[in-house]
């Protein structure tokens, strides 16, 4: 796998166009996590190490910083149930319904 991203950034590098599009990017949302390259750089992907994945899984893909869209024709008791076991205990529902002026949340 880490050489597949290697050799992507590597044609990331060599493409005119994307070397552009990241540079724009970069100066564009300049002192923010989005202005760093998707892909990383070589040397980051390079000393990534398999505890740095988990620190990172473990710190930001928790139940409870977790976002589960449904359409509204699917949300239900069965649903509901079947999202449970992989979410936080005591989870709430909550659905935005479209409306002509502006969404308003409802239990």
């Amino acid at each position: 796998m880490r050489s597949i991203v290697l050799q992507e950034i590597r044609r990331r590098d060599d493409e005119p166009m994307s070397r552009i599009f990241e540079l724009v990017r970069a100066n564009f949302y300049r002192g923010s996590a989005l202005s760093r390259p998707l892909l990383g750089s070589s040397e980051s992907v390079q000393t990534l190490q398999r505890q740095d994945l988990r620190n990172f899984w473990k710190a930001r893909y928790q139940p409870n910083n977790t976002l589960l869209p449904l359409p509204e024709s699917s949300i239900g008791i069965t649903s509901l149930s079947r999202c449970r076991p992989f979410l936080a205990v005591g989870l709430e529902l909550q659905t935005l319904r479209r409306n002509s002026s502006h969404n308003q949340p409802r239990a």
